[in-house]
């Protein structure tokens, strides 16, 4: 075989790769700490109804685009009459400062579950369609609630735990919803510890990065050619 075209089979071969196949996937955000940790005694309470109806949502900004993986939170149920967990996770836009629009639903991935708390137990959230692009620079919102207020969710309370490090909510990237009072998101109190959770996404290439991509595969596409004719 012809060492150019060898060669060039192997390096269109390599940028190829790179336009079709993802880095593996990075940590987005998390106060869970390496080993991960978490409060297993204390917790904010996300609430079905028998209290306010308590939705809570923290806010997280990725660094560079990533395509969302998944979401690990640290929760526990207090009371449901449900054989599964009750709570419901989303990732909602941001609007005005708050949370805004659903993105996405999330569900328990495949062997996950949440116990009880007290204490809690780390679980890990996977898309339930299609996973969304998070853009690089842009603040979200990781949503936990407990929805449909029939009976048994109205009286379903879990907690979300509260993290061991220093992730201090800041007076803007902390929320919660108590729905039967009908005042909307307001911000916790930025004495409060925020909640534990860690958010992973797959780096997604930028489109100059793309280009440049392209623009070698072009290249030796170009060298092939060349090469046939020699």
């Amino acid at each position: 075989m012809n060492h150019r075209l060898f060669y060039g089979t192997l390096l269109a071969t390599a940028l190829l790769g790179l336009l079709v196949s993802p880095a593996g996937a990075t940590v987005v955000y998390s106060n869970l700490g390496s080993p991960q940790e978490f409060d297993t005694q204390n917790g904010w309470v996300v609430d079905g109804g028998v209290v306010a109806g308590q939705q809570l949502a923290v806010a997280f900004t990725p660094g560079s685009t990533v395509q969302f993986t998944d979401a690990t939170v640290a929760m526990g149920i207090i009371f449901s009459n449900l054989a599964g967990s009750p709570l419901d996770l989303s990732l909602a836009a941001n609007s005005a400062g708050l949370p805004g629009a659903p993105i996405t639903d999330l569900m328990l991935g495949s062997g996950q579950s949440i116990g009880p708390f007290l204490p809690g137990n780390l679980a890990t959230f996977v898309c339930a369609a299609s996973c969304p692009v998070l853009n690089g620079g842009t603040q979200y919102w990781l949503v936990a609630q407990i929805p449909n207020l029939d009976l048994d969710h109205f009286e379903s309370q879990a907690a979300w735990n509260w993290i061991v490090n220093n992730d201090y909510n800041s007076g803007t990237n902390f929320a919660y919803n108590d729905t039967q009072f009908g005042t909307g998101w307001v911000y916790s109190d930025p004495s409060f510890l925020r909640p534990a959770f860690e958010i992973d996404g797959t780096p997604v290439p930028e489109p100059a990065s793309l280009w440049l991509l392209c623009s070698g595969v072009a290249g030796v596409a170009a060298t092939l050619r060349g090469g046939k004719r020699s």
